[in-house]
C-alpha cells in the first residue's frame, strides 16, 4: 500500500516567523535552565539519594576504605574479631557495620551547593573521631561517577527536551 505524503506549501515569512519564535523560546528556556541549574541538580541528588548512599555503604563494607582511599584504621582488636566471627560478620577489614544502625542512618543532602554526607546514628561522632571524617565522604572515583555518570546524563536529558513537549523551565 502506498502512502502519499501531503505537500504543504508555506510562505517564506511563515518559516522565518516560526523559526524566530522557536529560537526565541529555545533561548529563553536555556537562560532559565542556567538560572535554575542548582535547583535541578538538587532535585537529581534527592532522587538519587539511595544510589549515593549505596556507593558509600558498598565501599565501606566491601573494601574498608575511606573517601581518601585509605584503609580504615585502627583495625579491629582481637576481641572485636572474635565477636564479629561469632555473629558471622566480616573481619578481614573494618566495615563500620555491626548492628546496622550507622549504615541505616547514612544520608546525603545539599548544603550550600555541596553534597554533605552524614548519619543519624548516635555513634556517628565517635566513629568519625576514631576513624576520621573520610568515612562519610566520596572517593575521587565516586565523585567522577556522580558528575559524569549521574548528573551529566540527567542534565543532558533536560537540555535535549528544551522546547519539546511543552517543557518550560521558566520560573
Amino acid at each position: 500500500m502506498n502512502f502519499k505524503i501531503p505537500l504543504l506549501v508555506y510562505t517564506e515569512g511563515f518559516f522565518k516567523n516560526y523559526f524566530k519564535m522557536s529560537l526565541d523560546s529555545y533561548l529563553e528556556d536555556l537562560e532559565n535552565l542556567g538560572s535554575s541549574l542548582e535547583s535541578e541538580i538538587e532535585k537529581i541528588i534527592k532522587r538519587k539519594q539511595g544510589l549515593l548512599v549505596g556507593l558509600i555503604k558498598n565501599r565501606l563494607y566491601q573494601k574498608g576504605i575511606d573517601a581518601f582511599g585509605n584503609e580504615i584504621t585502627p583495625t579491629y582488636s582481637k576481641y572485636t574479631i572474635e565477636e564479629k566471627k561469632s555473629k558471622n560478620q566480616r573481619t578481614s577489614h573494618v566495615t563500620l557495620r555491626d548492628t546496622g544502625n550507622f549504615y541505616d542512618g547514612i544520608f546525603v543532602e545539599i548544603v550550600n551547593n555541596v553534597i554533605k554526607v552524614d548519619s543519624t546514628d548516635g555513634k556517628t561522632e565517635s566513629l568519625i573521631s576514631k576513624y576520621g571524617e573520610g568515612i562519610l565522604g566520596f572517593t575521587q572515583e565516586e565523585k567522577e561517577f556522580i558528575v559524569f555518570g549521574l548528573l551529566e546524563p540527567e542534565i543532558q536529558k533536560i537540555i535535549n527536551n528544551i522546547g519539546k513537549n511543552g517543557i518550560n523551565l521558566s520560573k
